[in-house]
């Protein structure tokens, strides 16, 4: 789990400062990563605009569709997928090229 931290908290010592940087930057990065690997999916419409989910090819729910419209991923496998992401980021599991290993 990442570390919670206040960036408005006042810090003397240039390593702390240092560190905060460094996990916003951090996060930042996440955070940026997330949104391009969500932007670049397409989702999966038939022809009678039922839209299927990337990793199970079950139907996605239309409730989940009205609350998440870029939503490419039934809720079971989008949690399964952030478990994984989230695995791969405590064991600092994102690789060279910015991409979470193991995850697609």
């Amino acid at each position: 789990m990442m570390q919670e931290f206040d960036i408005d908290e006042k810090l003397a010592d240039p390593a702390d400062i240092a560190t905060r940087n460094e996990m916003l930057a951090n996060h930042a990065r996440i955070a940026r990563m997330r949104i391009e690997a969500e932007s670049s999916e397409q989702p999966d419409i038939d022809e009678n605009g039922v839209r299927y989910c990337l990793d199970c090819a079950t139907a996605i729910p239309e409730d989940r569709i009205t609350v998440l419209p870029t939503a490419v991923r039934c809720v079971p496998c989008a949690a399964a997928r952030e478990r994984i992401i989230k695995q791969r980021r405590t064991r600092g599991g994102i690789n060279a090229d910015g991409q979470a290993q193991g995850i697609g």
